[in-house]
């Protein structure tokens, strides 16, 4: 474990201390492998079902860490999507005071990408884990999931993106707002389910070759080196794989008539 991970670890448990004397904490925005250690580390502890992680909408890929003291927790033993949406209902008014939305809008003069967006946040001397998700909608405008206390500094003071003009603005998200994921379905069947397997079939690869991208550290099993072939996937692990992308393996427990594994997974795009 890095000394940076070490760090977060011991943030996120000084949060989940103050959560016990009934204060609401929040961390700033973490990647992905950063919140799926930091909710390994929570389950380890036994604390796994009193944090949140929220990106200011559904299906956000940057989020906040969020320890919750005991009065926005079920009263009883709860499904994990419905535990999460109890206490995201019950601490609602405190994610809204740790995330925003900003709805900044260009010219419509130029094609503005997310680079364009990012880059512009950052050259106003501003930390990566400041911003959260950038939603890029049409007609040049773009939502920014922002750190709540961080909204009047970036209204006053972004004010270009890019080489394009830009005004910036709180925003009410509609209703039905949801970050869409896209992904490329993969099908494939195999003998089992070790790592070199399922890489394999993945990638439409041999065995052997499958191997060799493990053995030279291309490849990653829930945001850890994977060096290992026989390494067992289960469903729900994310796999990636240096130049070829990430995928989320939904499926690799089931056998078709042959006695082979079905592999089902989706690829990100």
């Amino acid at each position: 474990m890095d000394e940076e991970l070490k760090r977060l670890l011991a943030r996120c448990d000084e949060q989940l201390q103050r959560a016990e004397r009934g204060i609401f904490s929040a961390t700033e925005f973490l990647t992905p492998a950063e919140a799926y250690h930091v909710l390994q580390h929570c389950r380890r502890q036994g604390a796994g079902n009193r944090v949140l992680f929220w990106g200011g909408a559904e299906n956000t890929e940057r989020t906040v860490f969020c320890a919750l003291p005991d009065y926005y927790l079920p009263y009883e033993e709860l499904p994990a999507e419905e535990a999460r949406a109890y206490m995201q209902s019950a601490a609602e008014a405190e994610l809204t005071a740790t995330v925003a939305p900003l709805l900044v809008t260009g010219s419509t003069y130029r094609t503005l990408t997310h680079r364009d967006y990012l880059g512009s946040v950052l050259a106003l001397g501003l930390k990566r884990s400041v911003v959260g998700d950038i939603v890029l909608l049409e007609d040049s405008r773009a939502v920014l999931f922002v750190l709540a206390h961080m909204q009047e500094f970036l209204c006053e003071n972004l004010t270009r993106i890019g080489a394009d003009k830009a005004t910036v603005q709180p925003y009410v998200l509609p209703e039905d707002f949801c970050v869409e994921r896209h992904y490329e379905s993969v099908t494939d069947s195999i003998a089992s389910p070790r790592l070199d397997c399922v890489v394999g079939g993945l990638l439409n690869l041999s065995r052997e070759r499958a191997q060799e991208a493990i053995a030279a550290g291309r490849v990653e099993l829930n945001y850890e080196p994977a060096l290992k072939s026989d390494h067992t996937v289960h469903d729900g692990d994310l796999l990636s794989v240096r130049g070829y992308g990430k995928f989320v393996v939904d499926s690799v427990s089931e056998q078709n008539r042959k006695g082979r594994i079905r592999l089902l997974a989706r690829r990100y795009v």
